[in-house]
């Protein structure tokens, strides 16, 4: 039984028939392969990081991504002076004028070579992928009559229309990288098998987990559902506040995802963590919706309230408002910005870590009316959020009563920032449905 786990991440195919054939050789490394350039070769990396690996290995620019990207060590499959050698006598055997195109850490032996020989070879080293265009315009007007490069390169040139051919790494290349992955992990062996522990019970906990270096590496995750795509949804909450609340739904199932930081030897780390539940049906939450602060900003920075100054002029109401410590109700005829309103309170407010949670009225159906009076999972019944319940005066006076009562009783006023708004009219049962809230939750109005 091998004693470590290797990941490797072939940027062509040919290289994964090389690391097949030379594996064997390493009796004490089990190696798996994937195939896959740069960002391919990344999301390989991610959907596999949680199998214990020890290590990972590749090539070019696949493996300076899987660097910045990873926390595991990542071992280089060098472009050797052999492997330039081979190419030439296969693809250039006259001698003729040689362009060499690459990532430049992959190229190191090959610079080497065209520094000390009297080939008649340019070497074009990248470090990221937007310089490759720049690259190619200087080789095309260059005249040069063999063009060798990575993968990545030779698609590029085959757009362009020009003839490239694979700088490939040899057996003799793969073989080094083996080793030098071996040697590292019995170099590090016993802190490996610590973390391998840790991890492990980390596994077993019922909470997701996915945890960042502050540069933005994955560190690790073992996260399986919907994997890419809360990995992604994760990159995007990795600035903001340090401490964040979260809530993600998609289809029946919600996430709720608790973001926090800590330092480790000095270095920043964010850990997700991140609960799993199967939602309501749609019809139950009909009329109820959560939105986090970057979609709650988005929708205020983008209106016509934000556009013509109308939230500075608030801005001293509101302070007082959110002073006074209890719920806010806020009064207006249709098209007042009551909703711009809501939405500038709970961003002035203290509670933007976590979701806006709107309760829209008009909206609930007997189904999801029955879920927010009734079910443990209600908004009603939480703590620490933004509650709007929004167009009270669509509620009868049977159904404002009772979910005035409902609010009394749970104490969600004390528990969290509740906002109440409805139309103004000339119809006097709406009047009495505001007032109604407005009485019994001793709102601070806003008009």
């Amino acid at each position: 039984m091998a004693d470590f786990r290797a990941l490797l991440i072939s940027p062509y195919h040919d290289l994964v028939d090389v690391a097949r054939e030379v594996a064997p050789d390493y009796p004490e490394l089990e190696v798996t392969v994937h195939e896959g350039d740069l960002s391919k070769g990344l999301a390989a990396a991610l959907g596999s990081i949680d199998s214990d690996f020890d290590v990972v290995i590749s090539r070019g620019g696949t493996a300076q991504m899987l660097e910045d990207e990873l926390s595991l060590p990542v071992i280089e499959i060098d472009v050797s002076a052999t492997d330039l050698l081979e190419a030439l006598a296969r693809h250039n055997p006259q001698g003729r004028r040689t362009a060499v195109i690459g990532f430049s850490n992959a190229l190191r032996a090959v610079s080497e070579v065209a520094d000390f020989s009297d080939f008649d070879l340019d070497v074009y080293g990248v470090s990221f992928e937007d310089e490759l265009p720049i690259v190619l315009e200087d080789v095309a007007s260059g005249d040069y009559e063999v063009i060798l490069c990575d993968s990545f390169s030779r698609d590029a040139c085959a757009e362009r229309g020009m003839t490239a051919h694979l700088l490939s790494s040899g057996a003799r290349s793969v073989s080094d990288a083996l080793r030098r992955a071996l040697d590292l992990c019995q170099q590090t062996r016993e802190v490996r098998t610590q973390n391998h522990v840790l991890w492990q019970l980390v596994r077993s906990l019922p909470p997701r987990v996915a945890l960042f270096s502050g540069s933005g590496r994955l560190v690790y995750t073992n996260l399986t559902e919907r994997r890419p795509e809360l990995l992604g949804y994760l990159r995007e909450h990795l600035g903001g506040e340090k401490d964040e609340h979260l809530a993600l739904q998609r289809g029946r199932r919600t996430y709720r995802i608790s973001k926090s930081t800590f330092e480790q030897d000095g270095e920043a780390y964010l850990s997700f963590s991140i609960m799993t539940s199967s939602a309501p049906s749609n019809e139950s939450l009909a009329g109820i919706e959560r939105r986090n602060r970057d979609a709650v900003e988005r929708s205020y920075h983008e209106s016509v309230f934000r556009a013509v100054g109308a939230g500075e002029e608030l801005s001293a109401q509101i302070s007082g408002a959110l002073r006074a410590g209890r719920p806010i109700a806020l009064e207006g005829e249709v098209g007042t910005g009551k909703a711009r309103i809501a939405e500038l309170v709970y961003l002035t407010g203290p509670w933007t870590s976590r979701p806006l949670v709107t309760i829209d009225c008009p909206l609930l159906t007997d189904r999801s009316w029955g879920y927010l009076m009734d079910s443990p999972n209600s908004p009603l019944y939480g703590s620490g959020e933004t509650l709007w319940v929004k167009a009270v005066h669509a509620l009868d006076d049977d159904a404002a009563r009772r979910l005035v009562d409902v609010m009394r009783q749970t104490g969600i006023c004390e528990r969290d920032r509740v906002i109440v708004s409805a139309n103004d009219s000339e119809d006097a049962t709406e009047g009495s449905v505001i007032s109604l809230f407005v009485e019994y939750l001793r709102c601070h109005v806003l008009t």
